[in-house]
C-alpha cells in the first residue's frame, strides 16, 4: 500500500511540474478578440445605437427581462444623453433564500 501511494504522489508531482513547465513558455500577456459582420449601412447601426431608447431592439445583454425600469435624460440622442437603469437583483446560483 506504502509503495502505491508513494507511485501516485510521484506521478502527481510530475503532472504539476509538466503543468508549471508548460505555463512557463506561455506569454504573460493575451489578448482576446472578436469581431462581427453587420448586414447593415453605417448610418443605420449608428441610427441605432445614437440612441439609447433603442438600445434593447439590438443589445444581446437585453433578454426578455422585463423587471428592468429604465430612466432617460438629457440629450435626446448622442452627446449629453443619459440612461439608467435598474432591475431587481438575483440570487446568486446555488444561494437558497
Amino acid at each position: 500500500m506504502l509503495k502505491f501511494l508513494l507511485i501516485a504522489a510521484i506521478i502527481i508531482v510530475v503532472i504539476v511540474i509538466c503543468v508549471l513547465a508548460l505555463a512557463a513558455t506561455k506569454p504573460s500577456r493575451f489578448t482576446v478578440q472578436r469581431s462581427v459582420t453587420v448586414q447593415a449601412t453605417r448610418d443605420k447601426v449608428f441610427t441605432l445605437i445614437n440612441d439609447l431608447r433603442r438600445w434593447p431592439e439590438w443589445s444581446a445583454n437585453e433578454g426578455d427581462d422585463s423587471t428592468v425600469r429604465r430612466s432617460y435624460s438629457g440629450a435626446t440622442a448622442g452627446k449629453g444623453a443619459v440612461c439608467q437603469w435598474r432591475a431587481p437583483e438575483k440570487p446568486a446560483k446555488g444561494a437558497s433564500r
